[in-house]
């Protein structure tokens, strides 16, 4: 049975506490020791990996004098050879296969980043981030790990978060120049990751496996959700500025949350309700002390009640 369909018995029936661990024992639903050790061996292997990545990148910059452009190239180059090469020799079923290509997609940024700086290209930063993230696509699909969707999804998150303060506000025409400096637009790259949550959902099993989605989803969701409490709480704080418009921005606000509500209703995540529950409070927190008049010591009980 599957763990919804055990919540729903344990509703029906008004089991104890002791009585629901009791059924998820005798159904296989509660983690065994032996599972609890699998996962520290899987958790281990990410980590490995991951300092692996971070090894490599720090040993191009701590010898960065040392070397000229093309043995830095040629260093790295040979690396993501030895990578493909581990990856065709034992293929991302294999967990030697899957960590080689988690370890290509992270060299392939330290490439990036090395021609830029070598080269002094003048892109700004986001532009290596994004073509980080577009050239890394093919290496995260072929190596099927969770790992490697999440460095990727990191990736693409800092680049709009590098992206967004500069341009979008702009483009959009949302606030008015003479605005301060602090200067958000979080609502665009919400609904980015809103989309995306979409395409994991739709996505077949051959691309991306089960269980893997419903990771990256649920990293998705709680993403936009990040990015509405960002744009919610400066406007609520700092106001609207003259050129805002706010029927757009109420619009594209309450879409991100319905979308986020609806998804944790039909799966039951619980731990997205519980980050709309924290947003909304934070939101409604903001605009409390925002409409307070001589925020004084009282204000703060004021603001302390109202938490609780």
């Amino acid at each position: 049975m599957q763990r919804l369909d055990l919540d729903r018995f344990a509703e029906h029936y008004r089991l104890s506490a002791p009585a629901v661990r009791t059924v998820l024992v005798d159904s296989h639903a509660w983690p065994t020791p032996g599972q609890w050790r699998q996962f520290g061996v899987r958790v281990l292997r990410a980590v490995s990996v991951v300092s692996l990545c971070a090894s490599v990148s720090f040993w191009i910059a701590a010898n960065w004098q040392h070397f000229g452009a093309m043995v830095k190239f040629f260093a790295l180059d040979a690396l993501l050879i030895v990578c493909i090469g581990l990856a065709c020799w034992r293929p991302p079923m294999h967990v030697l296969g899957r960590s080689a290509l988690t370890v290509a997609f992270v060299l392939t940024g330290t490439l990036l980043a090395l021609f830029g700086i070598t080269y002094q290209t003048g892109a700004n930063t986001y532009e290596l981030f994004f073509g980080w993230a577009a050239l890394g696509i093919p290496l995260v699909l072929l190596a099927r790990a969770l790992s490697a969707w999440v460095l990727w999804w990191v990736v693409l998150v800092v680049a709009m978060v590098l992206y967004a303060p500069l341009h979008l506000t702009l483009v959009l025409g949302l606030w008015p120049s003479a605005a301060g400096p602090l200067q958000f637009n979080w609502l665009v790259p919400g609904l980015i990751c809103i989309a995306m949550a979409a395409l994991f959902a739709f996505v077949s099993d051959r691309i991306v496996p089960a269980e893997v989605r419903a990771r990256m989803m649920l990293i998705a969701i709680a993403t936009a959700i990040t990015f509405a409490t960002l744009e919610g709480a400066h406007l609520a704080y700092r106001g609207s500025g003259a050129s805002i418009i706010p029927g757009a921005l109420f619009v594209l606000h309450t879409a991100i949350y319905i979308a986020c509500a609806y998804w944790a209703h039909q799966k039951r995540a619980l731990a997205v309700l519980a980050m709309l529950a924290a947003s909304w409070i934070v939101l409604s927190t903001c605009w409390l002390v925002k409409r307070v008049s001589n925020f004084d010591f009282g204000g703060v009980l004021l603001a302390g009640l109202w938490i609780l």
